[in-house]
């Protein structure tokens, strides 16, 4: 579980950091005037966290454009009683710091679970790959994969990110551990074991190695 953790200040937003970490939910620090939405992925996180103690412009933009921007992940708006701050958007979760972080982490693995069970019944589709997210069978060129554990969750986080590309270092944050060793070539002998079964057509490959900079799904067959 990934949180974005925003605030005034880069201190406070530490230190939230911190209070979500001693609940096993590892998250990136920001203060608003050094965060800049282009800069980051932001699909990547599951929620935000956000402590505002002066109402800006700014702040009210930079908000509604991460809810904009994953319209279906929850965001904890942390103020105090005196800001009068109105957001109509279904996914944002307002308190006036009386709750915890502790509570909030709990609260954030109690939403984020209960999404996952949801999609446990849908499929990923990209051009002609599909993945059946809860039997964890592939299917492609007419025929079906059964997945390990690992290729499974790689392939879910390619089709999850199509048109990313994605470095090894996160990868490995994301499919196996935050403290993995980047020097192992764990990820490009999944990937090749992925390729071996799914991407082994010329003209109808999906995945690609970008040079010294790692791999990207397409969403459409490259040559």
């Amino acid at each position: 579980m990934y949180a974005l953790v925003l605030s005034d200040n880069i201190f406070t937003s530490s230190f939230l950091s911190r209070g979500l970490k001693y609940e096993n939910v590892q998250s990136v620090p920001f203060a608003f005037h050094h965060f800049n939405l282009s800069s980051i992925n932001i699909n990547e996180f599951d929620c935000t966290v956000v402590k505002i103690d002066q109402k800006t412009d700014r702040e009210i933009k930079l908000i509604l454009s991460i809810l904009d921007a994953i319209p279906n992940k929850p965001l904890y708006l942390i103020k105090s009683d005196n800001i009068d701050l109105q957001i109509n958007k279904k996914n944002i979760i307002v308190n006036t710091g009386k709750i915890s972080m502790r509570q909030i982490a709990y609260d954030m693995k109690r939403r984020i679970n209960r999404a996952i069970t949801k999609n446990t019944e849908k499929k990923l589709r990209v051009a002609d790959l599909s993945l059946d997210l809860q039997r964890r069978i592939a299917t492609r060129f007419d025929k079906k994969f059964t997945l390990r554990n690992k290729e499974f969750h790689l392939l879910e986080f390619l089709m999850h990110n199509t048109e990313l590309i994605l470095n090894r270092q996160k990868i490995l944050e994301q499919v196996w551990d935050r403290n993995a060793d980047m020097f192992t070539n764990t990820v490009d002998v999944h990937i090749n074991i992925l390729r071996r079964k799914l991407d082994h057509k010329d003209n109808f490959r999906l995945i690609e190695t970008i040079y010294c900079n790692g791999y990207i799904m397409h969403n459409k067959p490259f040559k």
